[in-house]
């Protein structure tokens, strides 16, 4: 697996073989954050939520972007709009 940084933006790329790897997390592991503001999804790989949403699975890629579970679907999402639990 490999992350890519895209020139010019915040937003992180991760590539890796679909066969070594689940779509997301089938359990409730890792970090957990409350969401504090509403976010819309802006791209397919991205997740949104509202305030007071819970997103888990987190796993910090990138200083600006987060990847997590919320909703049931799993995606990165701007860290800065949650709080970690």
């Amino acid at each position: 697996m490999y992350i890519a940084v895209m020139r010019g933006q915040s937003k992180i790329t991760a590539v890796s073989d679909p066969l070594s790897s689940p779509t997301h997390p089938l359990s409730s592991t890792g970090l957990t954050a409350v969401a504090i503001y509403d976010y819309q999804k802006q791209d397919d790989d991205e997740i949104s939520f509202d305030p007071d949403d819970i997103i888990t699975n987190i796993d910090q890629v990138d200083t600006g972007w987060w990847r997590g579970l919320c909703n049931g679907q799993y995606g990165l999402f701007p860290a800065n709009y949650v709080e970690l639990r």
